[in-house]
C-alpha cells in the first residue's frame, strides 16, 4: 500500500499519520482495528470481499444527531451517564465485523457496551453522553467501514436489500436478450447476402450495448475490485473484473480490427447470469431478516385498560399511541410509556445489564424493555411497539456457555475462501505452460463456479425454516443459532409450579385463621400484583374485583410477596418467609400485620399430556426436576413418570442455576423449562433456556425460546423436529460442498467457460434451497402428523400476514 494510503480504510494519511507495524494509519481507530483484528488471526479480512468500503464513501455530517429533537426519536433509552441507541450498519456482512464492532468499547472511550444483531445488520450501543457525543460515535463507525442507515420515520417500511440489483439486472438482460437476437445469424451459420451486408453493423451495435453491461451492471464488482486495488489486495471479485474486461476488450479487438462476432454474448450473459446469483442470494438474506423481526414471532400480549377500566388482553403489535397498559411485577414495558400511576420502579438491566432498579414518579417516560419491579402500574402508550427493537433486545449477544457456540457454516467455512484461491492459483499454474489463454479461463472459472453463496445460504435457510415452523406451532425460537443448539441438547430439566402445572386450575383450599372482607381484599390486591403462576392462581381462586391499591410491594424470588395497606402489611409465600410453622403438603402461607394467619393448601393440577411427554422423552433423554416446593408432590411426579434422573425440591432460583452449570461444567447440554419468572437464571444459564408461558404475557428475555403453556405436551416433537433438521441442514451443507468439488473439477480441466459457471452459480443456490425447502416439509409432515399438533388461539390471532403466508 502507498504510504500516503491507510492500510486500514484506504483513506489519505494525514501529515502525521500513525504508524504500527511498519504500517501507516489515517487515524488511531485504525490502528486499534487493525491490532484487534491481527491479535484474533483474522489479518485475512484485508483480503475478503468488500471489506470496510470506506475509502471511496466520502465524508458525512453527522451533526445533525445531536440535536434534541433528533435524539427523542433515535434514543431507546437515557438515564445519568448512560444513552442507548440502535442503528442499522448495511455493511455487517461476517464474522470479523461482529468481532469488531463488539471490540469497539475496548478502544473507543465513551462506549460502554455493543451489541451486534446480526440477521437484522442492527448494533445496539451503550455509550456516556458526557465522554462522547452520538455524533462521534457515528463518525468513527462511518470511518472504520460502517455508515449509519437513519430512519427516523418509525412507520416507513424496511429497505428491500435485493432491490438494488434490480436495475442493473434489468439492464444486463435487455443488452443480454438483444445482442443475442444481433448474434442469431452467427449462431446458425448463416452466410447470405443480406446478412453479409448487416453483419457489420450487428457486430457494432453489439458492442454499443455491451457498454451499458461494462459500465452500469458489472459495477458491483468493480467498486470491490478498486477498493481491493486501493488496499493492494487480490478479493474474489477482482479475477471476475479482470475476466470481464479482458472478454470486452479482446472482443472488441475482434469487432474492429479483424471483422470477427466477438464474444459480447458471452459477456452479457455472464454479468447477467452473475447479477441473478446476487440478487438470489441477497432476497434469501432479506427474507430471512424480515421474518425474524417483523412478524408475530415475539408473542407478546398485554392487559388493556378499557374506558371502564376493564382489563382486556390484547396483542404488543396492535398497541397503539394513547392506549394505557396494567403492567404487573416482572412484566417487561412492550413500547415507550408515560407512567400514569403516581410511583413506579423499573428495572432496566434487560437494556444496560444493571440490576439496580430505578424510582420514578408519574409523568415521567418509561423505556421499552424496562421490567416492572413491586407493585403493578399503569402506564400509557406513547408509540407503538417496536418489535424489532425488543427482539434486537432478546437477542443480544451474552455472556456464557452459549457464547462458546460455534455455528455449523461457521465450522464447515472457515478455510473455504483460501482454498479456493488456493485451487485457483494452482489451476492457472498448471494451465500457464500449455495455453496462457486456456489458464486465465481456467482461473476466473474456479473463483466463479466455488462462489460460496450456497455453502452461506444452507444453514441460515433451514434454521430459519425451522424457526417459522415452531412458530406456527406456539413455540417461539430467539435465532438461528440458538435453533442449531435445541438440536444438540441431551439433558432435559423441568421446573414444577407453571410448568408441569396449570397456573390457573390448581385445587387450592384455606386453612387458618377466617379472614374478613378487608383481610380478602388486601390479599386479593397483594397477589394481583405479581405475574407469578402461584399468585395468578391465588388470584383467581379468590376472586375479588378490588381498587385498592398497596402503598408498596415488594417481591423476592423463591420466598414470597410482601404488600402495605396504610398501616397494614401483608406477606404471602414460604413458611420461614411468613414466620409460619412448615406443615407437610404444597402450601402457600399467608401473614398479616406480623402474626401468621393460616395457609392455602395447594393440590397441583398437571397439564393434559404431561404423563405421555416425559415417557416419550425419557426414552431418548435423562430428565431432572428442580422445584421450589416442598416435596409433598413428589409420589404424584413418580405416577406421572418413574425414572426421573434426579429430583430437587425447596430449590432457590441461585440453586437451580448452580445445579444447571454443574451438569454443563460435566460435559452436557442442558434444556431447562421454566416459568421464565423464579427461573431466569436457570434459563440464562442453560445450553438452552425454554420459557413456558401462560397466554404469552409473561416474556422470558433470559431464554432462548418461548413456548405456549398449551402446547407443552409437543415437546418430544419439537426436540425430534430440531435434531433432525440438525441432519437436514448437514445435508444441505454436503450438497453444496457437492456441488462445488464437481464444478471445481470440470473448472480445471478447462471445460467450463466463465458463462456457465455463472449460469450454475445461482442454479446452486437455487438447488441448495429447494433442498432445504422439501426436507423441511418432509421432516415436519413426519414429525408432527402424529401428534394432536393444534395452532393456539394467540398464535392464529397474532400471526402476521407473511407467517400466514408460509402456513398456507
Amino acid at each position: 500500500m502507498e504510504k500516503d494510503q491507510c492500510f486500514h480504510c484506504g483513506d489519505v494519511n494525514p501529515k502525521n499519520a500513525e504508524v504500527y507495524d511498519e504500517k501507516r494509519f489515517c487515524c488511531n481507530g485504525c490502528v486499534q482495528v487493525y491490532r484487534l483484528l491481527s491479535d484474533a488471526g483474522l489479518e485475512g479480512v484485508y483480503e475478503n470481499e468488500g471489506f470496510l468500503p470506506t475509502a471511496n464513501q466520502g465524508k458525512k455530517d453527522y451533526a445533525y444527531l445531536d440535536l434534541p429533537d433528533i435524539q427523542e426519536k433515535l434514543i431507546r433509552y437515557e438515564s445519568d451517564g448512560l444513552k442507548v441507541v440502535s442503528f442499522e450498519l448495511p455493511t455487517i456482512h461476517c464474522a470479523s465485523c461482529l468481532y469488531i464492532l463488539e471490540a469497539m468499547p475496548s478502544w473507543q472511550n465513551g462506549i460502554k457496551r455493543l451489541d451486534v444483531q446480526f440477521s437484522s445488520k442492527r448494533a445496539i450501543i451503550y455509550f456516556d453522553p458526557e465522554i462522547i457525543a452520538l455524533s462521534e460515535i457515528a463518525k468513527r463507525l462511518h470511518s472504520i467501514g460502517y455508515p449509519l442507515n437513519i430512519n427516523l420515520d418509525t412507520n416507513e417500511k424496511r429497505v428491500d436489500g435485493a432491490k438494488r440489483y434490480i436495475a442493473p439486472l434489468a439492464v444486463a438482460g435487455f443488452c443480454f436478450g438483444n445482442i443475442m437476437m444481433f448474434s442469431l445469424p452467427e449462431y446458425l451459420g448463416l452466410d447470405n447476402q443480406t446478412y453479409l451486408q448487416f453483419g457489420h453493423l450487428f457486430r457494432y451495435l453489439s458492442m454499443i450495448l455491451a457498454l451499458p453491461v461494462m459500465l452500469y451492471a458489472a459495477n458491483v464488482w468493480h467498486r470491490s475490485a478498486y477498493q481491493a486495488l486501493k488496499r493492494k489486495v487480490v478479493t474474489i471479485d477482482l479475477p471476475i473484473v479482470v475476466g470481464i474486461w479482458v472478454l470486452f476488450l479482446r472482443s472488441v479487438y475482434e469487432v474492429v480490427a479483424l471483422h470477427q462476432p466477438g464474444f459480447f454474448d458471452s459477456l452479457a450473459g455472464l454479468v447477467f447470469f452473475l447479477l441473478i446469483g446476487k440478487w438470489y442470494q441477497q432476497k434469501t438474506f432479506d427474507r430471512l431478516s424480515f421474518d425474524r423481526n417483523f412478524t408475530a414471532f415475539l408473542p407478546l400480549v398485554v392487559n388493556i385498560e378499557d374506558s371502564k377500566g376493564k382489563l382486556l388482553q390484547k396483542s404488543a403489535s396492535d398497541i397503539c399511541k394513547g392506549d394505557v397498559l396494567f403492567l404487573r411485577h416482572g412484566e417487561i414495558i412492550p413500547a415507550d410509556a408515560r407512567l400514569l400511576s403516581e410511583v413506579a420502579s423499573i428495572n432496566y438491566s434487560f437494556i444496560t445489564g444493571e440490576a439496580e432498579p430505578e424510582k420514578v414518579k408519574q409523568d415521567t417516560q418509561l423505556f421499552a424493555g424496562g421490567s416492572v419491579q413491586g407493585k403493578a402500574i399503569r402506564v400509557q402508550a406513547l408509540r407503538p411497539v417496536e418489535e424489532s427493537y425488543l427482539h434486537a433486545l432478546w437477542d443480544a449477544r451474552r455472556k456464557g456457555i452459549k457464547s462458546k457456540f460455534q455455528n455449523i457454516t461457521d465450522s464447515v467455512s472457515a478455510g473455504f475462501s483460501k482454498a479456493i484461491l488456493a485451487i485457483a492459483a494452482l489451476g492457472f499454474l498448471a494451465w500457464l505452460p500449455f495455453n496462457a489463454s486456456t489458464a486465465a479461463m481456467v482461473f476466473t472459472a474456479v473463483l466463479i463456479v466455488a462462489c460460496p453463496c450456497a455453502l452461506a445460504l444452507a444453514a441460515p435457510f433451514s434454521m430459519g425454516s425451522g424457526i417459522r415452523a415452531l412458530a406456527k406451532r406456539g413455540v417461539y425460537i430467539k435465532n438461528p443459532d440458538a435453533m442449531e443448539r435445541l438440536g444438540t441438547v441431551d439433558h432435559l430439566i423441568f421446573d414444577k409450579t407453571g410448568t408441569l402445572t396449570h397456573s390457573d386450575r390448581e385445587k387450592i383450599a384455606y386453612e387458618g385463621t377466617p379472614l374478613s372482607f378487608s383481610e380478602k381484599e388486601w390479599l386479593a390486591a397483594t397477589v394481583k400484583q405479581s405475574a407469578h403462576p402461584v399468585s395468578v392462581a391465588l388470584a383467581t381462586h379468590l376472586n375479588i374485583e378490588t381498587d385498592i391499591d398497596p402503598t408498596s410491594f415488594k417481591e423476592e424470588e423463591g420466598k414470597g410477596i410482601t404488600a402495605t395497606f396504610g398501616e397494614h402489611t401483608v406477606r404471602v409465600g414460604s413458611a420461614s418467609f411468613t414466620n409460619s410453622d412448615e406443615r407437610d403438603g404444597a402450601r402457600v402461607y399467608v401473614q398479616i400485620d406480623d402474626q401468621p394467619v393460616g395457609h392455602f393448601l395447594w393440590k397441583s393440577n398437571y397439564r393434559n399430556g404431561i404423563d405421555n411427554m416425559l415417557n416419550t422423552l425419557g426414552k431418548s433423554y435423562p430428565i431432572g426436576l428442580l422445584s421450589g416446593d416442598g416435596d409433598a408432590e413428589r409420589d404424584a411426579l413418580y405416577g406421572l413418570y418413574k425414572e426421573w434422573n434426579s429430583m430437587a425440591f425447596r430449590q432457590k432460583p441461585d440453586e437451580k442455576m448452580n445445579t444447571v452449570d454443574s451438569m454443563q461444567d460435566s460435559g452436557r447440554k442442558v434444556l431447562m423449562a421454566g416459568d421464565g419468572l423464579n427461573d431466569t437464571t436457570a434459563l440464562k444459564s442453560a445450553w438452552f433456556g425454554l420459557a413456558v408461558s401462560e397466554n404469552t404475557q409473561s416474556f422470558g428475555p433470559s431464554s432462548d425460546g418461548i413456548i405456549e403453556s398449551q402446547n407443552l405436551h409437543q415437546l418430544p416433537e419439537v426436540l425430534s423436529y430440531a435434531q433432525r433438521l440438525q441432519r437436514v441442514t448437514k445435508e444441505s451443507l454436503r450438497l453444496s460442498l457437492a456441488y462445488n468439488i464437481i464444478g471445481l473439477s470440470f473448472a480445471l480441466a478447462g471445460v467450463l467457460t466463465p458463462i456457465y459457471c455463472a449460469i450454475l452459480m445461482p442454479l446452486s443456490s437455487v438447488t441448495v434451497v429447494g433442498y432445504v425447502v422439501f426436507r423441511e416439509r418432509v421432516v415436519r409432515q413426519k414429525v408432527f402428523a402424529q401428534s394432536n399438533t393444534t395452532t393456539s388461539p394467540i398464535s392464529k390471532r397474532y400471526r402476521s400476514p407473511l407467517s400466514r403466508q408460509v402456513a398456507s
